[in-house]
């Protein structure tokens, strides 16, 4: 068969990865290897793959400048009776709150979130299938006055067969790199939501790519990880659930001839690949109306 949260803490931007996600429900991870330019990226393109899933769970595709200002996250959820899109931006500072400030689809449900750091939070209500790919893109950009961050999130709605536009949320700038672009210590996960279903299969397929604008957009092809983890078809892939199970189901999914890599906390690696011809010709589409 062919493939075609985080709670908050208050720590220093420099805290390990491995350190912050300590403090999670159990879940498994990618620690994205992004280029040295931290800081200047503007646009990222990405794309889940749920293979196998089970309640309570959530897929976190990127969350960037992990426990930094206005870090965020874009990921969809298995609730159970409902499956949904989640895209969030912390507060640049406790004085300087993260605001939704337009709403596209109707469908998006906007709130704030509060604890030790609060943001703002976009859910939006979308039956992703298991096996179909869902595709989102993330777009930062100063405001007309560079006074704030603005930071659009784009899913691509296979019924409709178009980009919807979620939300945008807006970050007041503090001088801090964190707040103008995507960067940082960044990831995917999969976490079992409340630590419920640890023993269900779990089993999600990533790709990312990342870029200045959508002309370099270009795809993210190292990563590091915890728990079961690592790459099959040039693509990387979290498990979760009994690993002998999951590790069955993974071999079933691997193209004739292929074997999967394991990280074992160790750099896993895939080769470059080119963005889909569709979906960049679609997002250029998008981000440049009436050409």
């Amino acid at each position: 068969m062919p493939l075609n949260r985080f709670i908050p803490l208050r720590l220093p931007c420099v805290v390990a990865a491995a350190t912050i996600f300590a403090a999670l429900a159990p879940g498994q991870r990618l620690y994205w290897k992004l280029k040295e330019d931290q800081g200047s990226y503007r646009c990222v393109y990405g794309e889940i793959q749920v293979l196998a899933t089970a309640p309570n769970t959530n897929y976190s595709s990127f969350s960037w400048w992990i426990q930094c200002p206005a870090r965020g996250d874009i990921a969809i959820q298995d609730n159970g009776a409902r499956h949904t899109i989640v895209f969030s931006v912390w507060d640049t500072s406790a004085e300087m709150p993260s605001l939704a400030v337009d709403q596209g689809d109707q469908r998006s449900e906007i709130s704030r979130f509060e604890g030790t750091v609060g943001g703002a939070k976009t859910v939006v209500p979308y039956h992703w299938e298991v096996g179909q790919v869902f595709r989102y893109f993330l777009l930062r950009r100063p405001d007309a006055a560079h006074k704030s961050t603005l930071t659009s999130c784009y899913f691509f709605d296979d019924a409709l067969g178009q980009w919807v536009y979620a939300s945008t949320v807006s970050s007041p700038e503090n001088g801090d790199k964190a707040v103008m672009g995507f960067g940082g210590t960044s990831a995917a996960s999969l976490d079992n939501m409340g630590g419920k279903n640890n023993d269900l299969s779990k089993l999600a397929v990533y790709r990312l790519w990342a870029g200045t604008s959508l002309d370099d957009l270009t795809s993210v092809n190292s990563a590091t990880g915890e728990g079961v983890y690592g790459a099959f078809d040039n693509s990387f892939f979290i498990a979760g659930g009994d690993e002998k199970t999951v590790k069955g189901l993974i071999n079933g999914y691997v193209e004739s001839g292929g074997v999967p890599t394991y990280g074992a906390g160790g750099l896993v690696t895939v080769s470059p690949r080119k963005m889909p011809v569709d979906m960049l010709k679609s997002l250029r589409k998008l981000l440049t109306p009436g050409k």
